[in-house]
């Protein structure tokens, strides 16, 4: 495996540690001051934002020379752990029906999760003409 899935991997349990803390704090300070919807939306924006900027932090400072498949590949893998860790845990583990976890989604209701999702997907690539 090369060193750059490596490294992405820990890069990618740094952010998963970061949208927990996100949850807590989205949980604890935003939804009490802004209700349900705005501290999700809060809460996705500012993954949306730190993603971007630690995945240009670490191809600047990583050494790496990666092209841009596989910067495209390491996005495709933060995008499929995301999606079995949310979705495997948010079900098996805190026994959320799919449905409700699909909800956070839903666009046309508000939820923009999905674009963290793109996030994602799209930084290493996005920030990878950045560096």
């Amino acid at each position: 495996m090369p060193v750059l899935f490596i490294y992405g991997l820990a890069i990618w349990l740094f952010f998963t540690v970061l949208a927990i803390t996100s949850g807590f704090l989205r949980e604890k300070i935003y939804k009490p001051r802004t209700g349900e919807l705005r501290a999700h939306q809060l809460g996705s924006i500012f993954l949306f934002i730190v993603i971007f900027l630690v995945t240009y932090v670490f191809l600047k400072f990583s050494n790496l020379d990666p092209s841009s498949t596989e910067l495209a590949l390491l996005g495709l893998m933060w995008l499929i752990l995301t999606l079995v860790f949310e979705f495997g845990f948010g079900h098996f583990v805190n026994r959320r029906p799919f449905a409700d976890l699909l909800a956070d989604y839903t666009i046309p209701n508000g939820r923009i999760r999905v674009f963290v999702l793109i996030a994602l997907a799209i930084a290493p690539w996005v920030m990878g003409r950045f560096v």
